[in-house]
């Protein structure tokens, strides 16, 4: 399950014009909506960056405005994540200069997600797990390995599968 950075929000609303990193789509296009979150610190983010487009380009902003007030919510419906004390709890406990992005690791950290962002090195300080989208490409499926070795190194559920004499 993951908890999406605000840039890679706003890079996937350029997917489908085609303009954004193939990885990222390839990579999107692989995950189930119920299996992505969002933070209500995405969500401020957002509304700052619209109001901002709003001001500067009446067109742009509208589309801007449309694509957050109607996409956004239906595409995570139950899936923004609030700030609450169990983040802030978190939060001060992080070593972290930067206030946003400590709120963003504390919120993946507490609800055990992994942080999709382009920029993994800046949440290092936050012991998150994160995950760079860009440039991604498939893993080959490796059919030399048998399954003692996948009994041993596949995923915890597969592994579950093997009974221990």
């Amino acid at each position: 399950m993951y908890l999406l950075d605000t840039p890679i929000v706003m890079e996937l609303r350029k997917a489908k014009a085609g303009d954004t990193d193939p990885g990222l789509t390839r990579w999107a296009s692989g995950i189930g909506r119920q299996h992505l979150f969002l933070s209500v610190l995405s969500l401020l983010e957002m509304e700052t960056s619209v109001a901002a487009a709003e001001k500067r380009d009446a067109e742009s902003g509208r589309l801007l405005r449309q694509w957050l007030d109607e996409q956004v919510p239906r595409a995570f419906e139950n899936h923004i994540l609030p700030i609450d004390a169990a983040v802030a709890r978190r939060r001060a406990a992080l070593n972290m200069s930067d206030s946003r992005d400590a709120l963003m690791a504390a919120t993946a950290a507490v609800h055990g997600l992994t942080l999709v962002t382009p920029s993994p090195a800046a949440f290092k300080a936050g012991k998150v797990k994160t995950f760079n989208p860009f440039g991604y490409t498939p893993e080959e499926a490796d059919t030399s390995a048998d399954w003692r070795e996948a009994s041993r190194s596949g995923p915890q559920w597969f592994r579950n599968l093997f009974v221990r004499f």
